[in-house]
């Protein structure tokens, strides 16, 4: 279980070569060294230090709820249904109905499936969870037009906008819940496209290299070009998600590697992306 790291404020000592935090005169610092901390500075430390804390609450209520609920799970598995959490990033939670939605809509890379959720699927929604973050640190924000369009796409994936609603109604779903997922699918695949997609560059020898000796028509070699730079594009990912789960507490509940039955079907109209 990965756990969040402490970082302690530093403490002024000395005067001279003695490195300050900017803006502060040559007096001022010398007083500082002589008398200690600021109190400015000492109500910046505590503040930081409650911070720091109740993000460390945050992520430990999570996985006691993410413990308690996993003692549920015979009564999930007998139709009993409690919305449990299956995952905690950096204290925002994934639950059963989050993965659920996704399956049903076709967001964060997962596809309809009445199976039960497994590892593979909640692994989904953390990575989604760890760029979204990334996404807000870069200014990555929404674009109302795209939001739109996505939540569009999203209604007829399952054969228009009234059926949209009444299979959420029927499913017992919060159409504001349901939006809030295909827009941070959204922000997933924009972050996805400005750090990964732009940057991903296939030579001609990669091209030549994969297709073999020969003579090669337009077609073949811009497929294997598009097929090289998806690959690409899958390691950069990869290799950032790795990099990030060292950054980030990520922790999973018990009854994942068991599978837990989505709580509602699966819409039966509309077109499969």
């Amino acid at each position: 279980m990965a756990i969040l790291s402490r970082n302690r404020p530093g403490v002024l000592e000395g005067c001279g070569k003695t490195r300050f935090p900017p803006g502060c005169s040559k007096r001022s610092r010398c007083q500082a060294a002589g008398k200690g901390p600021s109190e400015a500075y000492s109500r910046y430390a505590a503040t930081s230090a409650r911070a720091r804390q109740r993000s460390r609450w945050a992520f430990f209520s999570s996985l006691v709820c993410v413990s308690a609920l996993g003692a549920s799970s015979p009564a999930l598995a007998a139709g009993a249904f409690l919305d449990a959490v299956l995952a905690s990033v950096a204290g925002k939670t994934v639950t059963v109905t989050d993965v659920a939605i996704g399956r049903a809509l076709s967001l964060f890379g997962l596809r309809p499936s009445e199976a039960p959720i497994g590892r593979a699927d909640v692994e989904s929604l953390a990575n989604a969870v760890l760029m979204e973050r990334e996404a807000a640190q870069l200014a990555i924000g929404d674009n109302r037009e795209e939001t739109q369009a996505a939540w569009d796409e999203a209604a007829d994936r399952v054969g228009g906008m009234p059926a949209f609603r009444t299979w959420m109604t029927q499913a017992g779903l919060d159409e504001a819940w349901v939006k809030s997922l295909v827009e941070r699918d959204l922000r997933r695949q924009r972050f996805i496209d400005l750090r990964f997609r732009a940057f991903a560059f296939v030579s001609d020898a990669d091209v030549t290299g994969a297709l073999g000796p020969g003579v090669h028509g337009p077609d073949a070699l811009e497929r294997a070009r598009e097929v090289l730079r998806l690959q690409a594009i899958d390691r950069a990912v990869a290799d950032w998600l790795a990099d990030a789960r060292t950054r980030t507490p990520v922790g999973f509940a018990d009854t994942v590697p068991q599978g837990v039955l989505p709580p509602f079907s699966m819409p039966t109209q509309g077109k499969r992306h």
